[in-house]
C-alpha cells in the first residue's frame, strides 16, 4: 500500500482506522513518559504534578489516536514518507494543541519548553513505533498479540531497533 493509499483510507473510514483501533498500547507508555517529562520540566516552578496530570490526560486520548494512525501507516510505502507523514500529523495537531492546553488554559509555566521535549519524543517514538509495529508488536485489532506477548519481545525489538543503523553495509568492513 502507497502513503497515498494509506491516507485515503484514514480519511475514507476514520472511525474504522483511528477511532476503531484507537491503541491503548501506544496510550499508556505515550501518557506516561510525556506526564513523566512534563512533571521533570515544571516541578521547580510548582506546577509539576499538575503539568504531570494534564500531559497525562490529554496524551491518553491522543496518544491512542495516533497509535491508530501509525498503525495505519506502519506497512505503507515507500516507509520514509509513510514516517514523516504520521510525524507532520502528530506534530502539527497534538502538538499545538499540548501547548495551547499548557499556556493558554492550565498556565504551566515551561510550556515550551515541554510541548519541545515532546516533539522530540514523537519523532524518536513514531520512528520506534514504526518499527515494532512492522515487527507485529504494539498492534491492536485482528493483527494484534497480547499486551503481555508484546512486552516479553520488546527487550529484543528495543536491541535490534538499536543496533539497526550498525548493520547497515556504510558500518561493514569491505573485503
Amino acid at each position: 500500500m502507497t502513503v497515498k493509499q494509506a491516507m485515503g483510507r484514514m480519511w475514507g473510514d476514520p472511525w474504522g482506522i483511528v477511532f476503531r483501533r484507537w491503541n491503548w498500547k501506544s496510550a499508556i507508555f505515550g501518557a506516561l513518559i510525556r506526564g513523566a517529562m512534563f512533571y521533570v520540566i515544571n516541578r521547580k516552578g510548582g506546577k509539576g504534578f499538575t503539568a504531570m496530570t494534564t500531559e497525562f490526560l490529554f496524551f491518553v486520548w491522543a496518544a491512542g489516536f495516533f497509535g491508530a494512525v501509525t498503525q495505519a501507516f506502519r506497512h505503507a510505502i515507500p516507509g520514509w514518507l509513510a514516517r514523516l507523514a504520521v510525524m507532520v500529523l502528530v506534530i502539527s495537531t497534538t502538538h499545538t494543541s499540548e501547548y495551547i492546553l499548557h499556556h493558554w488554559i492550565v498556565n504551566t509555566p515551561h510550556a515550551m519548553a515541554g510541548t519541545l521535549a515532546s516533539i522530540c519524543f514523537t519523532i524518536l517514538s513514531t520512528i520506534f513505533s514504526f518499527y515494532v509495529m512492522s515487527r507485529g508488536a504494539m498492534v491492536i485489532g485482528e493483527d494484534g498479540n497480547p499486551f503481555l506477548d508484546d512486552m516479553k519481545r520488546m527487550p529484543v525489538l528495543l536491541w535490534n531497533f538499536v543496533g539497526e543503523p550498525f548493520k547497515s553495509s556504510v558500518f561493514q568492513p569491505r573485503p
